[in-house]
Parts: structure tokens; sequence; C-alpha cells
């Protein structure tokens, strides 16, 4: 008896990305997926901790710890995403709408900085970043299988219960949870899945309903109503080249940790989300092994260890010692401790409109990624598209290289800053370090009082930094500014204005004494 082999260039070379995905339906801000499972997210709005205490920065890391361990169940799969993507057109406009100046050189600056602004955001150089925690759960069943009512109710209160806990522990420590509702869940799969459709906005999901019988369906093939995935697969993929991906008009790179770490430290999240540099996602996953699973395993594992390393007669392998240390030593931290353990996948994915760029763009990740202790992070080089498949938000994937963590290293891995996006009103516009626009309007009445002080080295811009602030606060017409002034900075803003100086010295035409005097002299 004898099989013939299929041809490889017999295969066809096309093929549907509908057949690729498992989305099914979104009910609630539950995505349901083909397989029976279910998934939910929420939105971290993270602070800046530049300025924060020691103590209160290992605050936040207690709150992952306990997010990781008690707001994600025992078998299910949390999913960290990291997105810095390009910064919506109202982020720049707001600048030009903060105010409407009279005065002609107040209207001209106010000008050419919008101008400046709008360049750097059609450049793609004016981002926005923002964090998302998914958590997969629930069992598979056969496939389409519907869901009776009963057990749609408890999926439902299954993913409220989980986001709930998961608001509760972050509140906590001061962060703020929103919930995803149906439309945030499909946009950010759609971003994902069509970069190059980002900035012409998100279309409103539309859940399918079958509107017509199926006898006029089967006839009329345009009466059919939209699935979940065509309205969320909207973009060709070229998977034709070994070492990029084009997805809709952009190329695609990726970086995936592969081994563990040689040491974890509490701001590594942080120095991952900085590494991407322009266009990215930072997806991490966290399965959370059962505990006693986990510790079983492990115990087993180290009687290995025990039983190659008990031979005397013959040589032992040094890993096989250094590897029963390191399990021991897991066993009795956990034993100690009750940390979970959790099989983790981080992976960097990497956007841009050129391949050249893009290129140019991985070698500096490598040199940033190189902060890591130990290196264990890899570009890939061949098959992105199942990778990038499975890091797809909301897909119910899990990463295809991960490492076992135990609870307080995977904590670790979670970024801890967010970008600080400044007060409502745009008076006055800043570029932060994470690229995106910071608004700075220094009267705004959600401070407790407007006294402020600029501090620095000779040198480091200090007059600079006020004269800009200044020209931008003079596009409001109700603002008067008094400067104080032992030389003459300020020179050029004042006679631009048509502001006047005041000379105050001794012997001049103005001058101030400190002692009391009679009236008269």
């Amino acid at each position: 008896m004898t099989v013939k082999g299929a041809n490889l260039f017999e295969r066809p070379r096309e093929h549907s990305l509908t057949e690729e995905f498992p989305y099914w339906e979104i009910h609630e801000g539950v995505m349901f997926l083909e397989d029976g499972r279910c998934e939910v997210g929420v939105e971290l709005l993270l602070k800046p901790t530049l300025l924060l205490p020691q103590g209160d920065l290992e605050g936040l890391l207690f709150m992952v710890r306990s997010i990781l361990r008690n707001g994600v169940p025992q078998g299910t799969r949390a999913r960290l995403i990291v997105e810095a993507a390009p910064a919506p057109e109202a982020e720049v406009e707001a600048y030009r709408e903060a105010c409407s100046p009279t005065h002609p050189v107040a209207r001209a600056i106010g000008e050419e900085r919008y101008r400046h602004w709008r360049g750097l955001w059609e450049r793609g150089e004016v981002m926005t970043r923002r964090f998302f925690l998914t958590v997969a759960y629930g069992r598979k069943r056969p496939r389409r299988l519907p869901f009776g009512k009963a057990e749609l109710a408890e999926r439902l209160k299954e993913g409220a219960r989980i986001r709930e806990s998961i608001r509760m522990i972050a509140k906590g420590r001061g962060v703020e949870v929103r919930e995803m509702d149906s439309q945030e869940v499909f946009g950010l799969a759609y971003r994902y899945l069509n970069p190059g459709l980002r900035l012409s906005g998100v279309p409103q999901y539309r859940p399918t309903w079958q509107r017509y019988p199926r006898k006029a369906v089967e006839r009329i093939p345009g009466l059919r109503p939209p699935t979940l995935r065509t309205q969320l697969l909207r973009s060709e993929v070229d998977n034709s080249r070994r070492d990029a991906l084009y997805v809709g008009g952009r190329w695609i790179s990726m970086f995936t940790l592969y081994t563990i770490p040689d040491e974890t430290y509490t701001e590594m999240g942080d120095v991952l989300a900085l590494a991407g540099g322009g266009e990215f996602y930072l997806v991490v996953d966290f399965y959370h092994e059962p505990y006693e699973r986990a510790l079983k395993a492990l115990k087993a594992r180290a009687r290995r260890f025990y039983a190659a390393s008990a031979n005397t007669e013959t040589y032992v392998d040094p890993n096989i010692l250094v590897g029963q240390r390191e399990t021991e030593g897991a066993i009795v931290h956990i034993s100690q401790t009750g940390d979970h353990v959790y099989r983790v996948g981080v992976a960097l994915v990497l956007i841009e409109r050129e391949r050249e760029v893009l290129e140019r763009r991985a070698s500096q990740v490598v040199g940033r990624l190189s902060e890591i202790p130990g290196n264990p992070f890899r570009q890939l080089k061949n098959g992105l598209f199942e990778p990038w498949k499975s890091r797809a938000p909301f897909s119910g994937g899990m990463s295809d290289e991960v490492v076992s963590l135990l609870e307080y290293n995977a904590a670790d891995l979670v970024p801890l800053t967010g970008a600080w996006r400044g007060h409502e009103r745009a008076v006055v516009l800043f570029h932060s370090r994470f690229r995106s626009l910071v608004r700075f309007d220094p009267f705004t009445p959600t401070t407790p009082n407007w006294n402020g002080i600029i501090a620095g080295g000779s040198g480091s811009g200090k007059t600079f930094f006020t004269q800009y602030v200044l020209a931008d606060l003079l596009r409001r017409d109700e603002v008067d500014v008094v400067i104080l002034d032992r030389g003459r900075n300020y020179e050029a803003l004042v006679e631009a204005f048509g502001g006047a100086f005041i000379d105050i010295r001794p012997g001049g035409e103005t001058a101030v004494n400190m002692f009391d005097l009679e009236e008269g002299e």
C-alpha cells in the first residue's frame, strides 16, 4: 500500500485570512472564540513614575503580582499588550483650538508651531501609548456548538468577575482601570490586524445577525451579513519573504524572549517598552500554572536531577548539579512565600512603512534589548506569520516560545510607567521621550496652586524654556506678563510683543529702596 505525497509546488499560494483566526462573536465586551473559549480585557491607565518614591514604585510591583495571582484564575492565560501607535489628528488640532489670539505676533508664533507639530504628526513621529490586559478563560468545546442561555450568562458573569477583580486590585494602588466594551475590544483587534488603516479610524462593529431567510441568502450572496472575521480582517498579508512580514502596507519584524534572563529587576518592563522606539506592540503572555501541579512538577524534576547526580561511579554533568540547586531553591522559595509559577512569553512587534527603515530600527532595538541581563531576546527570521497571528489581541493564542518564571520574576516584565498626557487644555505642547504630546496649561484650575520654580544648572536652558512657555501663553489675550530679570535675556520676546522695559537700578530713572523712608524723602 502506497500513499502519494502532495507536491509542494501544487499547493495554493493564496489563502483566506478568515480561516486562520478563531474570532467568532463579541457580546457585552466578551470575545467568543470558535473553540468555545472567551477572552475579556481592561485598559490600564498607568501614570508617570519618575518622581515616585521607591516605596510607591514597589507598591506598583506588588499590585502586578497580586493581579497575576488573584486576578488571573489558575489555568488561564493573561496577556499584557502595550500599543504604541500614531496619535489621532485631534492630538495636534487641540493646540490650534486652545487659543484664538488677536495679537499678530502671537498668532504667527501659534501658526508656525502648529505647522511644526502637524509636520511631526504627518511623518508619524507623534505617538500614543496605551496598556491593555486581557484574560482568556473557559474550556474548549466542540466546534461551533452554540451556547445555551444559562451557559452564556455564566460565561458573561465569569468575565465580569475577572474584570472587577483586576479593577479592585489596581484601585488599591491608585491605578485607574477601564473595562473594555464590545467596540473597544473590536478596535484593539482591528488596529493590530490592519496597521495601515489605523489613521482612517476604526469602523463601528456590527453584530452578526441573520436578517434574511437562508434560501434568499444562498440565491443573493450580497444579503449575507458580515461576520466578525470579515469585519476585522481588512488587510492583505504577504508571507512570501523569509525575514519580514508585509501586512496591509506595513512591514513587520519581531523579537521574542527565547531563554530565561540572568536576573530581573523592578523596571525591566519599562526597558522593554522603551526599546520599541516608534510604532510597535509589546505582547507579554502569562500562563498561570495551577499551584499544586506546578509544585508537583518541580519536585519530580528535582528527583530526576538527584537520581542523575547520585551515581558516583561515573562523571556527573555540572549542568545537572546546577539544575538540581536551582530547582531545589525554587521549591524552597515557593514553600516559604507561596509564590506561583507562570509560563511567560514576550514578543516585541515592530511596524514601519519602509523596509529599509525597519531594518535600521531593528538594529537599534538589538542594542537596547542588550540591557536585559543575559541578552535573552532574538530577532525572528523565518516564518513570521504564525508568531504574529498567535499574538493577535483576543485571539486566545499563546506565545510559541515560553519560559517558566516565579511570580516575582514574572512581575518584573510588566511596564509600570505610563506617558503623562498633561492637562486638558493644550496651551503649550511638548514632545516626551515616549514620542507623545504633553499638554501644559500653567493656569489650569485642576492644580492646587499656580506657583512654580524652574531649576537647572548654568546653560541648561532655563531661559529658553521660560520664553518658549511665555510665547504660547501670550496667545491668550487675557494674559499679562511681568518679568524681573537682572540682564536683558528677555529683550527679544518683550520687543516682539510690544512690551515696555523699566530699568531699575541705583541712579537710574527708577530705583527701589529697601529701607523705610518718610513721605517726600
